[in-house]
């Protein structure tokens, strides 16, 4: 799924933003519908470069800044483009009138639909893309259509799979810690393997429920004979690549415990 696509006639005010790049393309090349450091009322979340595509990104809250980081350490994701709009709007017009809402629109003109994320994939040699819209809202609790009733149908419409993603648990906690793992990105970590397993196996030694950050990487420091702030940067990489399976809902900092899931450790 890619903008534009041929099979589609678009207005003309959705075409001079298409001309801009906007919504358009994928990877490096793709432009959010909504470029929120352009706007200063909404947006809340720095922008930072993503690790797949080195392309900028920005986003609407906290929320939507955790969710894009769970997806961007899964290995099997090669892009996640945020703000990613329904172009196909003569087809989402009467998905709207037939759900009896009213499409959004600026200055009467209708707008897209909008996905939080679109999230592009490859399994078994293959990639395809899937959509995700972020809400509070379960489906089973809206008591009437709402515009991501619309957004699903518009997603059916194009072959693109769609799902409704709970934000309550993307809290700013688990935005905090999984934004302190990623900071092997900023320091330039080239990983070895070989070193980075070792690191992992003299963590676990050492690891207890008790234990803090800074003990434990103190004790490896002193076990593998690395300097701490090079066994503070394997700990972040081994973290954010799941080599070391981190429960990031909890606050992770140096001279916080260190909670794992599984392993009889949590």
């Amino acid at each position: 799924m890619e903008w534009p696509d041929s099979r589609f006639e678009y207005l003309p005010h959705i075409k001079s933003m298409m001309a801009k790049g906007l919504g358009c393309r994928s990877g490096a090349a793709y432009k959010p519908w909504t470029n929120f450091r352009t706007r200063t009322r909404v947006g809340t979340e720095r922008a930072f470069r993503c690790s797949k595509t080195g392309r900028m990104v920005n986003h609407r809250s906290a929320a939507h800044k955790a969710y894009f980081c769970l997806q961007e350490r899964r290995s099997c994701v090669v892009s996640v483009e945020e703000e990613f709009p329904l172009l196909n709007i003569a087809e989402t017009l009467k998905i709207c009138h037939r759900l009896g809402l009213e499409q959004p629109s600026k200055a009467k003109r209708p707008e897209p639909l909008v996905v939080c994320f679109l999230i592009r994939e490859v399994r078994d040699g293959k990639q395809f893309a899937v959509a995700r819209s972020l809400s509070r809202a379960s489906p089973e609790a809206r008591q009437e259509a709402s515009l991501l009733d619309a957004i699903a149908q518009g997603c059916a419409s194009l072959d693109l799979e769609w799902k409704q993603v709970d934000s309550e648990p993307l809290t700013e906690t688990l935005l905090a810690s999984l934004m302190f793992a990623r900071g092997w990105l900023q320091r330039r970590f080239n990983p070895d393997e070989v070193e980075v397993r070792r690191f992992v196996e003299a963590f676990f030694k050492h690891h207890s429920r008790a234990s803090t950050l800074i003990e434990l990487l103190e004790a490896c420091t002193a076990r593998l004979d690395v300097p701490l702030e090079q066994a503070d940067t394997l700990f972040r990489y081994a973290a954010w690549t799941g080599a070391i399976p981190v429960d990031f809902s909890f606050k992770l900092a140096r001279d916080e415990v260190v909670r794992l899931i599984g392993h009889g450790r949590a």
